[in-house]
């Protein structure tokens, strides 16, 4: 800026000393003349009122002869004067039309410099722009450099993963034909297994018919024979049918106690092999045990809050669990490390599952949302929107539906595979659902309340089958707003675990409370169970009707603002075995029950 400035002041200065400079004596001689000029001027008049008054003397005779000479001197003199007038006017003229002449040549000039200033000032107008324009290429090539830099730095690291992933798919693959190979010889000896145990039970058959021809036989001689005992065919029929049906035994002695988390323990849940079990708490840890050994086997990391919900994938390769981080975790089993982060809700998270093929993973919020993730990716798939927070929620057996329990007391159905509405049961409790879980043909939930009830549902009419509660002497609490219960695997049993430490199991048929793990580590004989329990009716009109009454009484016998007492049991699970039942405690401990 300042350079164009004194630009232009060096030029005023240059036209000045060749337009203004150059002319001063011309414009001193021209003063000089117009003085002088005004001089002769007033002279000429002087002498012509002197010619006039001597003319005026001359014309009276008072004129003397020397006198006459005067005058003609003076006229003379006159005459010259004005001769010198009329030169200086022509002079003056002259000098007139040049000062005129350079004037407009000092105005043609000062235009030119004008427009040469302007264009001067337009040209360094167009040269600041040229270097702002300039500036601002070096900064974006400056930028773009340090994006290329950066992104060939990202290109380097992207290869070296590549290399590192090719290298870990190529130790995955070989792994992977090894456990396929060490599958193939599990599937071959499982079916030699299978083939003596088809063999045994066709031996067992015959054996059976045999023994029934030889009843037959008996019953024949039984006359001719002074004292016989009958044959009992009934023990082998029965073991037959031990060995061709699924068989579920209630747990009768507690194996074990084990201190599970620092914290709350606050959910359970096994494989489907039923060799492992994972339990989630509010150290922000899930651990992994082993069913058999009642040790554990490994710790899964990375939550930042409590951990309410936890389970396995179809293939048991996959560990789930989310908590009061408002996020959802997804580990791989084989190297106990995070695969995916699930991350979108803004609520805790108390609920989650993988749907049954394991390539979903799906997550309930109090929020209000229930949201269905793709595991490969770990990206959010669908959200759907359940109008309460979610407790809860389960899927069928036969993967088509789920269920949510939720805090407003509804229990939701939905599409496990489009995440479709399919019924609201709206009148099950008085207070918030804490859980929800199928029986294992699907048929039915049960569901667990605040309000110190437990529903069978038939899915198929979503009618209310019975209402499972505990006794005067045998009360049933639900301690947490996050308690969990469970059908027995063949859903002949449900089981649900008190404040006390009780873990209660009802027939799923009748309703009738069939047995007591009581905290002191023994399961109630039948007569003592009898003498405790008050059976629960049958499903009638009546007991639906009057169901909201007792459940709103038991509600409000039982503050849910007291303290959590440390023996609630928060969740607990029924080992695929039938024979073993693990529950997990507010106090972090974890129980083993086997039968």
């Amino acid at each position: 800026m300042a350079d164009w400035k004194a630009c232009i002041f060096e030029r005023l200065r240059v036209r000045n000393a060749t337009e203004r400079d150059a002319f001063k004596s011309v414009f001193a001689s021209y003063e000089r003349l117009l003085s002088a000029y005004n001089a002769l001027r007033t002279r000429n008049i002087q002498l012509e009122q002197e010619a006039a008054q001597l003319r005026s003397a001359e014309s009276t005779g008072r004129l003397s002869v020397a006198a006459s000479g005067n005058v003609q001197a003076l006229e003379e003199k006159i005459l010259r004067l004005q001769e010198e007038l009329t030169a200086s006017y022509r002079l003056n003229a002259e000098n007139t039309n040049t000062m005129l002449r350079l004037k407009l040549q000092a105005e043609r000039d000062e235009k030119a410099l004008l427009a040469k200033e302007q264009e001067l000032a337009a040209k360094t107008t167009e040269l600041e722009r040229m270097v702002a324009e300039r500036d601002e290429r070096e900064l974006q090539l400056k930028q773009l450099q340090e994006s290329f830099d950066l992104l060939k730095k990202s290109h380097d690291d992207s290869m070296r993963l590549l290399k590192e992933t090719e290298a870990k798919v190529q130790q995955l693959a070989a792994e992977n034909n090894d456990l396929i190979q060490r599958i193939l010889q599990i599937k071959e000896e499982q079916a030699k297994e299978l083939n003596m145990v088809n063999d045994m039970y066709n031996s067992l058959m015959k054996a059976a018919q045999q023994n029934t021809e030889l009843m037959k036989q008996v019953e024949e001689k039984k006359k001719a024979l002074p004292v016989v005992e009958s044959l009992d065919s009934s023990a082998i029929l029965d073991a037959l049918a031990w060995q061709s049906n699924f068989c579920v035994s209630i747990p009768k002695n507690r194996k074990a106690t084990i201190r599970a988390h620092t914290g709350s323990a606050t959910a359970v849940r096994i494989n489907s092999a039923g060799t492992l079990a994972l339990t989630g708490g509010t150290d922000s840890v899930v651990r992994v045990w082993d069913t058999r050994s009642c040790q554990a086997k490994g710790m899964l990391r990375g939550v930042h809050s409590a951990v309410m919900s936890v389970s396995f994938n179809h293939n048991d390769t996959l560990a789930l669990a989310s908590g009061n981080d408002q996020m959802a975790y997804i580990w791989s089993l084989r190297t106990s490390r995070i695969e995916h982060t699930l991350t979108g809700h803004t609520q805790k998270v108390w609920a989650s599952a993988f749907n049954l093929e394991g390539d979903r993973a799906i997550t309930g919020s109090h929020d209000r949302t229930i949201r269905f993730w793709d595991v490969t990716t770990g990206s959010s798939v669908r959200t759907v929107h359940c109008g309460s927070a979610c407790n809860n929620l389960s899927v069928s057996p036969n993967g088509n539906i789920m269920a949510s329990a939720h805090l407003n007391s509804h229990i939701r159905i939905w599409s496990a595979r489009t995440g479709e509405s399919i019924h609201d049961l709206t009148d099950i409790h008085t207070q918030q659902a804490t859980c929800v879980d199928f029986s294992r043909d699907g048929t039915q939930i049960v569901t667990n309340s605040r309000d110190n009830t437990l529903k069978v549902v038939d899915v198929r009419t979503w009618k209310v089958l019975m209402i499972l509660r505990g006794a005067p002497k045998v009360p049933y609490k639900c301690g947490v707003n996050w308690a969990r219960v469970s059908f027995s695997p063949d859903g002949q049993y449900v089981i649900a675990g008190s404040t006390n430490g009780d873990l209660l199991i009802w027939n799923a048929t009748s309703g009738a409370l069939e047995s007591i793990l009581a905290p002191t580590g023994t399961a109630m004989d039948e007569k003592e169970a009898r003498e405790r329990i008050v059976a629960s009716p049958s499903p009638s009109a009546s007991s639906v009707a009057g169901a909201s009454l007792l459940s709103g009484s038991l509600s409000s016998a039982f503050d849910t603002s007291t303290e959590v007492p440390s023996t609630t049991v928060c969740g607990l699970v029924w080992n695929r075995n039938g024979r073993q039942i693990i529950s997990v405690q507010y106090d972090g401990n974890m129980s083993i029950w086997n039968a």
